[in-house]
């Protein structure tokens, strides 16, 4: 039972009788002619619908009729989980992006209303050295600095949980977010070769006597290098 409604003969024509003459719910309510009490035909759900008003009729044998509206206000439960969409996200970062850039909005939506659709966030694997966080809003930021030579991606699960009373009612969806980090020129070219070395005097005219190498730890073309002799004369 969902209502039960109360009316009192004032005329001496015996009992009352209740009878539905508006309804916009579709025959979701039931009402019981003599008792005046609502039931549901089937489930509610806040989501879909949250008001309905209902127009009763009430007579007695004498044939006297009183009418009243009833307005029903479905209250929300915390049976929607958030949701990610997409459930997957890549984006590229540089990697002398400053400590506290922000750089990607996360999708979430929640069909609950009020404390059940409030979101909480956090970052629970993938990021051992605490380089990311997601703020009240749902955005990625750093709040750490990146070094593409150390690490150059990030496989991030990202939770998000409702806020819904009590603790234990709350739901929680996970997603997932791919950084990849992305070069920029920060390392200077080193030589990997030795820096001194033994030729005969006898050596040949243009024979190689030494094969310079140096190696440069970004990557592309901020890692290529070229060689030159300066004059040290």
């Amino acid at each position: 039972m969902v209502g039960h409604l109360l009316a009192t003969n004032t005329t001496g024509h015996g009992p009352v009788f209740f009878s539905m003459l508006e309804d916009d719910g579709d025959g979701l309510f039931l009402l019981r002619t003599h008792s005046g009490e609502f039931f549901l035909s089937r489930g509610l759900d806040y989501e879909m619908e949250r008001y309905y008003v209902l127009t009763i009729g009430v007579r007695n044998r004498g044939g006297w009729l009183s009418r009243i509206r009833v307005y029903f206000s479905v209250m929300d439960i915390n049976d929607n989980p958030p949701v990610f969409s997409p459930s997957t996200y890549s984006i590229s970062v540089l990697e002398n992006s400053a400590v506290g850039t922000c750089f990607l909005t996360l999708n979430v939506s929640d069909m609950d209303d009020g404390v059940n659709a409030e979101l909480n966030w956090a970052v629970i694997a993938g990021d051992e050295e605490a380089k990311f966080a997601v703020n009240s809003s749902g955005v990625v930021c750093l709040q750490g600095s990146l070094d593409r030579e150390r690490v150059s991606m990030y496989n991030l699960t990202v939770r998000v949980n409702d806020l819904a009373l009590p603790a234990d009612s709350r739901l929680t969806s996970t997603g997932r977010v791919i950084v990849l980090v992305e070069d920029v020129n920060d390392n200077a070219p080193s030589f990997v070769s030795v820096e001194r070395l033994h030729v005969l005097e006898d050596t040949p005219l243009h024979a190689v006597v030494i094969v310079i190498q140096a190696i440069d730890d970004d990557s592309g073309h901020n890692g290529e290098v070229e060689y030159g002799l300066e004059n040290l004369s």
